[in-house]
Order: C-alpha cells, then sequence, then structure tokens
C-alpha cells in the first residue's frame, strides 16, 4: 500500500549508498561510485561518518551528538543552579528543559538539515487547533479515569486546607508545559525520525525501520524516567508502553 503522505516513512531520508545486498556503495571524494582500493580508506573513513550523497552527518552520530549536547546543556544549567540556590526549583527545572528544546530545534536545522524544521512537525496554524483538540482529549480521558475510581470507591479528593499559592501553581503549568514540548521534540520528532533513518536500508519498505524505531525511542523514554522519585521496573515498564502510544501519532501524521 502506498505510505501515508505526512507519515515518518515518507518523509525521512533514506539512505541511497546501499546496494541492493546491503553493503554499502565506496565512493571517491567527489560522490560518484568507484571500486575499492587500498588508497581509499580516508574516502571510506569519511564516509563512515559523513553520508557522501546526502552531504550530513550520518544518523547515529547525529543522535550521539544531540545527546552529549542536550546533556551538556542540562548540566550548564545544573551548576549555574548550584551557584544561584535562590529562586523555585520549578523555575531552574524549566530553563533546562527550554535550553534542551532549542538544542534540539538547533540540531533538526543544522546538524540533520531538515527542511522545513520546525514548521513540519505542526508548528504552523493548524498546530493550534492540534493543541487544543489533543488537551481536551487529554483532559477528557484523565478526567473518565478519575471519575471512574470515584464511582468505584477507590479515590477521594478534597481541597487543600491551605490556600493555594497561584504563583506556584502557574509555575507547575508552565513546567509541565515544557516538560510535554521536550518530550515530544527529543523522544518524537528528533530520536525517532533519526533512529528510523539509521535502521532503513530498504527505502521501498521502511515499515520495519520506522516500527523498530518506535520501540527503540519509546524505551529511551521509558529509561529516561527511571530516575523519577519512587520509581519501579513496573512503572518504567508502563512509561515505555505510554510511548508507543504517544510516538504513534507521529507515525502516521508526522505531526506532534
Amino acid at each position: 500500500r502506498p505510505r501515508r503522505p505526512g507519515s515518518v516513512a515518507s518523509r525521512v531520508s533514506w539512505p541511497r549508498d546501499v546496494d541492493a545486498d546491503g553493503r554499502l556503495r565506496v565512493r571517491d571524494a567527489s560522490g560518484n561510485p568507484s571500486s575499492p582500493s587500498v588508497g581509499d580508506w580516508p574516502v571510506r573513513a569519511r564516509d563512515l561518518v559523513v553520508h557522501p550523497s546526502e552531504r550530513r552527518v550520518r544518523a547515529p552520530w547525529r543522535l550521539a551528538l544531540h545527546g552529549v549536547a542536550c546533556a551538556g546543556a542540562s548540566r550548564a544549567v545544573a551548576v549555574v543552579a548550584s551557584r544561584f540556590s535562590s529562586g523555585p526549583l520549578e523555575a531552574w527545572w524549566t530553563a533546562r528543559l527550554v535550553l534542551v528544546v532549542l538544542v534540539t530545534l538547533a540540531a533538526g536545522a543544522w546538524l540533520d538539515r531538515r527542511d522545513g524544521w520546525p514548521r513540519t512537525l505542526g508548528f504552523d496554524r493548524r498546530g493550534g487547533l492540534d493543541v487544543a483538540l489533543g488537551a481536551a482529549l487529554g483532559a477528557a480521558l484523565i478526567g473518565g479515569v478519575a471519575a471512574a475510581e470515584v464511582a468505584l470507591g477507590l479515590t477521594r479528593f478534597a481541597l487543600p486546607e491551605a490556600a493555594v499559592d497561584g504563583w506556584a501553581l502557574a509555575g507547575g503549568l508552565v513546567l509541565f508545559a515544557a516538560i510535554a514540548l521536550c518530550e515530544e521534540l527529543v523522544f518524537r520528532a528528533y530520536q525517532l525520525t533519526n533512529l528510523a533513518e539509521g535502521l532503513g536500508r530498504d527505502p521501498h519498505h521502511p515499515r520495519t525501520a520506522v516500527l523498530s524505531a518506535l520501540v527503540l525511542a519509546s524505551g529511551a523514554f521509558g529509561l529516561a524516567h527511571a530516575g523519577n522519585p519512587n520509581v519501579t521496573a513496573l512503572a518504567v515498564v508502563n512509561v515505555t508502553l505510554a510511548g508507543l502510544l504517544l510516538g504513534l501519532p507521529f507515525v502516521l501524521t508526522g505531526r506532534l
């Protein structure tokens, strides 16, 4: 069947330097196919890092560089926060997430060299409607679960005795919005797409690569939550399964 026009499979850039049997073609300095020889080792070594026909760093290196850059950005904010401990903890966490978002946007534009990034992910006029519908659907699903628990006597909700701090509430909402944006960009838009490109060898049958990338990105999503307070192995498995569900809309539509 034809690929969906907006799906990840139809939009990722598949390798064009692989023979029918899966072996890499040897190319000269101009990117033209050539016969292998002992003197070709500098070009062959370069081709292990830079894709000869796409003129960009290969997917495994892109993922590694992006991971190092995100870790460095997060660590830099943590160091600054340790020296200037004033201010709410939510503000520093939000700053870390925003910086990771900026690093990911820069990586998609300059390292991956993707046309229209990030507008093609859904950051357009239609994106506002998508966000509103997604927020309404999420609230309805969570509200339905809470209502069912109350009806079954499993949960009881009560208003806090102390007055609610409006600034703290607003800061928490901003923090969770930053978390959602960061997770979608990093694990779905960036990692899943690059994993699909790195695993895809046959552009005529991309579904295996996309599904494998979805599983791997969801696994990384689950492991990223392994350091949360009071986390268990079952919780990591559940978060991984949630990553599969959250990744399916992006796989099918190419939009966040």
